[in-house]
């Protein structure tokens, strides 16, 4: 409910790569408490301000710690857009709207990620009533209610122009009439829970949806499902000789290797252009063996089959898919500024191509960085690749593919729920984790 309510008043909550940069440092060279500075939460109403209060700053910390520093902050502002505008132009969405982006992070302890009730109050006004979902009890929302500790991420809201936000605690309704705070703990907390209660039976009335058992578990539980579903459709994500060629001739937002950074291959010639055409368009004076890039790609995703032999009965779908900087707590706790050992394990984001369902002859899929389902993580996992990488789906050539990567994070839910759930719960190796 959570989800289709944030959807419905354009906010979201997620990691970006200059937060954990600044989380990343450590503790005695961060230069403030917080990334956005002296406050926990901005609004942004031109291009102008996010630059200085966005870009500029990573600059900073990007000067301060050349280091553990791997963030181009060129690309930042097509980062935000592809993760908390759908992929729109950010000036676009300011000639209308602005944007709040609230900190979450540098916590010293186990907490609990909050959200925030929209509730339109007037024409101009909407309330946000800050509070944790698992102030609910009996299990109602339990998904939610992630513990974290110093997992930093945005909250973003994008709102009219013509409206404001005011911003406020559930506890600010359960003071006595005379404004002084309840100091009977036991009372106020089942007093907060009332409040909470009626933040959950408004939605539940709003939206009229169901449980689903994979939002209800454990936060975890969404990885394992998304893990699998690449596993039972032999999804392979792994960088071939053709990208380690031109990994530092391309990037993920102005030139990335394929168009779109997708692509289908359904014959060698149709390989031979789209691979090999766009090495030497990126590298005119570049030697390389053809044939051996095509073995190592065989190798790779084909288990040494024949490229050309493969490709008659089936097509491939190609995605190109990017390293971001990850979260790493291990730096929290260094008093100075040390050089990462070379061996030190590198954690970092990136997205999961996803089968979401299949229905007549079209095979539907998105890409998701874990994070979108759920900020339920100690630190960012390892990477098993550098930079870049190609996942790869093989599919019959009689299937068309229907790729999209704005699709809400309730409906891929909900697809998870109904392609996977029962197989997963099947699988002998997935029941320890259940």
């Amino acid at each position: 409910m959570l989800a289709k309510h944030y959807e419905e008043f354009n906010a979201k909550n997620g990691t970006f790569s200059a937060l954990n940069l600044f989380y990343n440092q450590p503790e005695k060279q961060r230069d403030k408490f917080l990334f956005l500075g002296e406050q926990s939460r901005i609004t942004i109403e031109n291009l102008e301000q996010f630059q200085k209060i966005i870009v500029d700053r990573t600059e900073e910390i990007i000067k301060n710690n050349p280091n553990i520093a791997n963030v181009n902050s060129s690309e930042l502002k097509s980062e935000f857009e592809d993760k908390f505008l759908k992929g729109e132009l950010l000036e676009k969405v300011l000639e209308k709207n602005n944007i709040i982006i609230g900190e979450r992070g540098s916590y010293s302890g186990p907490t609990r990620v909050t959200y925030y009730y929209f509730e339109e109050n007037g024409f101009s006004n909407i309330i946000a009533t800050r509070f944790t979902p698992d102030y609910i009890i009996d299990a109602d929302l339990i998904e939610p209610a992630v513990v974290f500790k110093d997992s930093p991420f945005f909250n973003v809201i994008v709102y009219p122009k013509n409206k404001t936000i005011t911003f406020r605690n559930i506890e600010e309704k359960i003071y006595n009439g005379d404004n002084d705070e309840i100091k009977d703990y036991k009372k106020k907390k089942i007093l907060i829970e009332r409040e909470a209660r009626k933040i959950y039976n408004k939605l539940a009335e709003k939206y009229n949806l169901s449980k689903n058992k994979i939002s209800t578990s454990y936060p975890s539980f969404m990885f394992n499902i998304i893990d699998f579903s690449q596993e039972i459709n032999n999804i392979k994500t792994l960088k071939p000789k053709i990208l380690d060629l031109i990994t530092n001739k391309i990037n993920p937002w102005s030139n990335s290797f394929l168009s779109k950074k997708h692509a289908i291959i359904k014959n060698i010639d149709e390989f031979k252009t789209t691979i090999i055409d766009r090495i030497l368009k990126l590298d005119p004076k570049l030697k390389f063996d053809q044939n051996d890039l095509i073995s190592d790609f065989e190798e790779k995703f084909l288990n040494s089959g024949k490229l050309d032999e493969f490709l008659k009965n089936n097509n491939i779908f190609i995605y190109e898919t990017w390293e971001r900087i990850g979260y790493e707590p291990f730096w929290g706790g260094v008093l100075q500024p040390i050089s990462p050992p070379t061996n030190f394990s590198k954690r970092a984001e990136w997205e999961k191509l996803v089968l979401r369902k299949t229905e007549n002859n079209n095979i539907f899929l998105t890409a998701i960085f874990k994070t979108d389902l759920t900020l339920n993580f100690v630190r960012s996992p390892e990477s098993s690749f550098e930079k870049v990488a190609f996942q790869i789906l093989a599919f019959p050539k009689d299937k068309n593919i229907v790729f999209d990567k704005k699709v809400s994070r309730l409906e891929l839910i909900e697809d998870l729920k109904n392609n996977y759930l029962d197989k997963y719960e099947e699988d002998p190796k997935e029941k320890n984790y259940i």
